[in-house]
């Protein structure tokens, strides 16, 4: 659940295991200590942040069993609307990716929703549908795909009075590009060249769109040589006339467009952002510190003459003269980063909740020194005894200490043997670090068995957060609990055992 400008506090830990998670944090909690906090969500941000009109930031938000929505939140206030949800999925194998872009009057976005498929290491994906979208003025109705006819991505981008799409018409391929204004529509389609191959249809692999410029990248396959190449292509969004056409080496890890259609290449092998500007054609490198080389994890944003990029651990800032800084109040971040060259937003995960936070631009720091652990290097266990008794109404309290903060899903279930089991009560946590008291309600059956002598016996089923939220939890074990209420003893109903569960999606 999102909730806006909350505070984020810290408490001492109080075991050995915490000393380690605190030493694994640290670095990166002391560096994120001044950021400000815009808004919390237990569940998980997804898909952004980007940035709209009027300072507002837009991001997703998970909501559990796959269903999630879009937020926009205004930073100074914290009032967050959501013009766009989507519904939770069917299938247990289902999960659905949402992409927003945007850094002005429209953002766009595209969702699309898969089903893992496969068996024995030899996991896929099919994709069942593909939607797109736009947040601000409307400029044409997007495209929808259901049932989906293709595999691909979508790509939508939108700049000054222009939205720019890519796979809207559900083919095959991603050779068309279609751009549309108030008062037109704009086709533009990557096209064989002499020495192509024929068999081999060329692709526009990456869309981006910043105010009256657009920019993306072409890969074609020559008939003869090492591999594919890779052709930039830099435009004016409004009419598609195309400014600047050149070849780049290889398929950049990310690619950045200012409002005046200067692109931004960083590079990992030599420690460099390429720069090409469109008028006049000029293309330099801004040679980096090997502190801050760039690396994969997110898009480079150009803009106010500087250029923020993802590095390890968070995110840094140059000049063009490669004068470069670590971002300080971005150490920790795995999101997007949002900037509009004066405000800044990324999303930091704890252990107890997303954090979309500001950014300082020019509060320089230092890199986290060790890798930033996972969601499930935060520890979760009992603080309660085995036996337990019910209220009248069927709530059981549960103790569970968490050193470092924690969230997920309990469960607690009868187990037979062959491993069935029947679930007799589930509730959602997240708490600070500490310990927590959660409080799941037994059905009406379970309340009855525990009625009887002896009471009930039940085993606890922790689902903590995952960093992967496209799927089903992984179940934890916690130990068995007997519980006892003063319900009238009924040893019959309820319902059968079965297989376990899948754990909840975010």
């Amino acid at each position: 659940m999102l909730s806006a400008r909350s505070p984020h506090p810290l408490a001492a830990f109080a075991s050995v295991l915490a000393a380690l998670i605190v030493v694994l944090l640290g670095t990166a909690l002391a560096a994120v200590a001044q950021a400000a906090t815009i808004a919390t969500s237990t569940s998980g941000f997804t898909g952004g942040p980007v940035l709209a009109a009027n300072e507002r930031v837009v991001i997703g938000e998970h909501r559990g069993d796959g269903a999630l929505r879009v937020a926009v939140i205004a930073p100074t206030t914290g009032v967050t609307a959501y013009p766009v949800a989507f519904p939770a999925l069917a299938g247990p194998r289902d999960f659905a990716r949402l992409n927003l872009a945007g850094v002005g009057a429209t953002v766009t976005g595209t969702y699309d929703t898969f089903q893992s498929v496969g068996a024995g290491g030899i996991v896929g994906q099919r994709k069942l549908t593909g939607r797109m979208f736009t947040l601000g003025p409307p400029l044409g109705s997007l495209g929808s795909c259901v049932p989906a006819t293709s595999q691909l991505y979508g790509l939508a981008a939108a700049g000054d009075d222009f939205v720019a799409t890519v796979g809207e018409d559900c083919a095959t391929d991603r050779t068309t590009l279609r751009i549309r204004t108030a008062q037109a529509t704009h086709v533009i389609r990557a096209t064989l060249g002499p020495g192509d191959r024929t068999d081999f249809t060329p692709d526009i692999l990456d869309l981006r769109a910043t105010g009256p410029a657009l920019a993306w990248i072409e890969m074609r396959l020559p008939v003869s040589g090492p591999g594919p190449t890779f052709t930039l292509v830099i435009a004016r969004g409004a009419t598609g006339e195309v400014l600047l056409r050149t070849p780049i080496e290889a398929f950049p890890l990310a690619m950045g467009l200012r409002a005046d259609g200067t692109v931004a290449l960083p590079s990992i092998t030599d420690c460099s952002i390429r720069v090409i500007s469109p008028l006049p054609p000029a293309s330099r490198r801004i040679a980096l510190a090997p502190a801050l080389c760039p690396q994969p994890g997110g898009a480079p944003v150009v803009a106010a003459g500087r250029i923020v990029y993802p590095v390890s651990g968070g995110y840094a800032s140059t000049d063009a003269q490669g004068a470069a800084h670590f971002l300080r109040d971005t150490a920790g971040s795995r999101s997007a980063i949002a900037f509009d060259g004066a405000s800044g937003y990324v999303v930091r995960v704890d252990c107890d909740a997303d954090r979309l936070v500001s950014v300082d631009l020019n509060a320089a720091g230092n890199p986290p020194a060790l890798p930033l652990p996972a969601l499930r290097s935060c520890p979760v266990r009992r603080s309660s005894p085995s036996r337990l008794s019910s209220t009248p109404s069927g709530l059981v309290s549960i103790g569970l200490r968490c050193p470092a903060g924690c969230r997920g899903t309990l469960r607690l279930v009868q187990q037979r043997a062959g491993g069935r089991e029947r679930r007799v009560g589930t509730v959602d946590y997240a708490s600070a670090p500490g310990r927590v008291v959660v409080r799941p309600k037994l059905s009406a059956y379970a309340r009855a068995l525990a009625g009887c002598p002896g009471g009930l016996r039940v085993n606890a089923v922790l689902f903590p957060a995952s960093d992967d939220r496209t799927v089903p939890a992984r179940g934890k074990g916690l130990g068995a609990y007997r519980i006892n209420s003063r319900s009238r003893c009924r040893r019959s109903g309820g319902p059968a055992f079965t297989a376990p569960a899948p754990g909840p999606r975010s």
